[in-house]
């Protein structure tokens, strides 16, 4: 079975936010999106197209232990911090300029339920 996602192109957004000095700037950009699991249309109860089981062995068997999945959608939170630096040049119609940043990335999918 393979989760499909809908497509929420509503469902987010985006900022960004800085400090500019006489060169240098810092930046802190965050983002926010979600994605709710699709209903195939095979007219699943009771949101049962949201759960999975997931076995450690290959073949199915009754003495074999799984987890239940229940997928809440698909989070996604993103943070990244930003240091720049600006070249500023008199005559010249553009300012070239240098970043670095670090970032994460936290994505939330499943949750484990007992059987």
């Amino acid at each position: 079975y393979s989760f499909k996602y809908e497509n929420n192109p509503f469902l987010g957004f985006a900022g960004a936010i800085g400090y500019s000095m006489d060169g240098p700037r810092i930046e802190l950009e965050v983002s926010y999106e979600t994605f709710d699991v699709k209903n195939q249309g095979n007219n699943y109860k009771n949101e049962a197209h949201r759960y999975c089981a997931l076995s450690r062995q290959a073949t199915i068997a009754a003495d074999n232990t799984f987890v239940f999945l229940k997928n809440e959608g698909l989070l996604d939170i993103s943070f990244m911090l930003n240091a720049c630096y600006d070249v500023i040049s008199e005559g010249i119609p553009f300012s070239p300029y240098i970043c670095a940043g670090i970032g994460t990335d936290l994505v939330s999918m499943f949750e484990a339920t007992n059987p």
